[in-house]
């Protein structure tokens, strides 16, 4: 799936939808849904401290690869509010990934094992892989405010909350490799969504969602030092929710 399919089977999807769900059906309070989808990393600084290293490599671009494993996919579990169904709260949890490119050429500065670093460099002189790819995994916790009524056939709706961010790394550097596992990333960030449910039946809907999230990652790159930077991700899903 890439970014421009995303359109394409949400109009096929929201056609469906609306040939076949009575305007008037209703639907639990509760639900839980899974989607699928795509992402794109922002570029970073990836720093790396430890004895006789404090370095900055900036401009690091990240790839994605949301179908190789393991893949991108998030879950989800809410419930309107009784007293007031136009809010709701969330739970969210996205399994994204991110794997820099270091075989480009990155802006550097500061020292490494005691010498200082040039101006420019390949990343993969110092860093031959940066992986996070089981992966940045995102629990959010995000109030809902949807801007239709309880019995709209379609229900936009938008959301923003924290996030705690924990990261499964592999991490090579000097051509050592670190197997950190899963590892709390060092601090809160932020999820913000937008997006639009469509109800299929009384128990079935579907959902298109754009979302962002931001957060830091601080790994283990070796015995003695760490590697950290700040991912921010831009999402794309589509997916079914269950409602009871």
């Amino acid at each position: 799936m890439t970014p421009k399919t995303i359109p394409v089977l949400i109009a096929a999807t929201a056609l469906c939808a609306a040939a076949t769900v009575p305007a008037q059906a209703q639907q639990g309070r509760r639900w839980f849904s899974v989607a699928l989808g795509t992402s794109q990393n922002d570029h970073s600084t990836v720093r790396v401290q430890g004895p006789g290293t404090d370095a900055a490599f900036h401009g690091v671009n990240w790839a994605m690869h949301p179908f190789e494993s393991a893949p991108y996919y998030v879950i989800k579990a809410g419930t309107w509010l009784p007293k007031d169904p136009r809010w709701g709260i969330e739970l969210d949890f996205t399994h994204s990934k991110a794997i820099a490119l270091t075989d480009q050429t990155v802006r550097a500065e500061g020292t490494w094992n005691g010498n200082p670093l040039p101006a420019a460099l390949p990343l993969n002189t110092r860093l031959q892989r940066i992986r996070f790819t089981n992966g940045v995994n995102i629990f959010s916790v995000l109030p809902i405010r949807r801007f239709a009524s309880p019995d709209s056939r379609i229900q936009p709706y938008a959301g923003a909350g924290p996030a705690y961010f924990v990261i499964w790394s592999v991490i090579e550097a000097d051509r050592v490799v670190r197997h950190a596992r899963y590892h709390a990333a060092g601090g809160l960030g932020w999820t913000a969504v937008m997006g639009v449910r469509g109800k299929m039946s009384e128990r079935w809907s579907w959902n298109a969602e754009f979302k962002v999230t931001s957060g830091p990652a601080k790994v283990p790159a070796s015995a003695d030092s760490r590697l950290s930077t700040h991912i921010t991700t831009r999402h794309q899903t589509v997916g079914v929710a269950w409602h009871y």
